[in-house]
C-alpha cells in the first residue's frame, strides 16, 4: 500500500510538512518511541484525507530525509517525492523454552529390570549421557520470547535491477512470443 499523500501537489505536500513541523513531527528518528510520536502526530493531524497511518507516516519522514530545506524554509524548485521499497530484516530472537524430549536408545541386557536400572545407575553416578539415545518426540509445553534483536536490515532490489539489459530484452522477447500463441 502505498501513502495517500504521494500525489498530491508539490506546493500541498510543502504547507503539510511545515503543519506537521509546527507539530514536532521529528525528522531524525533515533528509537521506536520516536517513530510512535511521529505516527500520533500524522493520525492527529492528517485526517482530513481519511485515517492516516503507518504508510503515510513514514512517506513524510521520508520526505524530510530527502528534502532537508522543508526544515529551513529554503525555496524547493523539484520537490523529492518519496519511493516505497521492499526491504528485508533479518532478526534474532532469544527464547525460553519448557519441553520434554523424548528419547529411546538401544542396550542389550539380560531383562527388562536391568536394563531400566541400568540406566538409572549411569544417571545417578554422572555418568549418563541424554544425547546419547535417538529422539522420536519433542513436546513444547510452555515458552517465553525474552529478548529481540535486529540483525540486519538489506533492501530487495527487484528482478529489473538485478538482470541486464540483454536479459530484459530476451525476457521481454520471450513473453511476447508466448503472448502471440494465445
Amino acid at each position: 500500500m502505498i501513502s495517500k499523500f504521494e500525489k498530491f501537489t508539490q506546493s500541498s505536500l510543502i504547507k503539510i510538512a511545515k503543519l506537521l513541523l509546527e507539530k514536532k513531527f521529528k525528522t531524525d528518528i533515533s528509537d521506536a518511541s520516536d517513530y510512535e510520536d511521529n505516527l500520533y502526530i500524522v493520525e492527529d493531524n492528517l485526517n482530513f484525507v481519511g485515517r492516516a497511518d503507518v504508510v503515510d507516516m513514514e512517506f513524510f519522514y521520508q520526505l524530510f530525509q530527502l528534502n532537508p530545506e522543508i526544515q529551513n524554509g529554503t525555496e524547493i524548485l523539484n520537490l523529492k517525492i518519496p519511493e516505497k521499497k521492499q526491504y528485508k530484516v533479518s532478526y534474532l530472537v532469544t527464547e525460553r523454552v519448557n519441553r520434554d524430549l523424548y528419547f529411546f536408545r538401544m542396550d542389550e541386557t539380560y531383562s527388562k529390570e536391568l536394563a531400566k536400572y541400568g540406566i538409572l545407575y549411569e544417571y545417578n553416578n554422572g555418568d549418563f549421557d541424554y544425547w546419547e539415545g535417538e529422539q522420536y518426540r519433542d513436546d513444547t509445553n510452555d515458552s517465553e520470547a525474552n529478548n529481540f534483536q535486529i540483525l540486519d536490515v538489506s533492501l530487495v532490489k527487484s528482478i529489473q535491477e538485478n538482470l541486464s539489459k540483454k536479459d530484459l530484452e530476451r525476457l521481454k522477447k520471450l513473453i511476447e512470443a508466448k503472448l502471440s500463441t494465445l
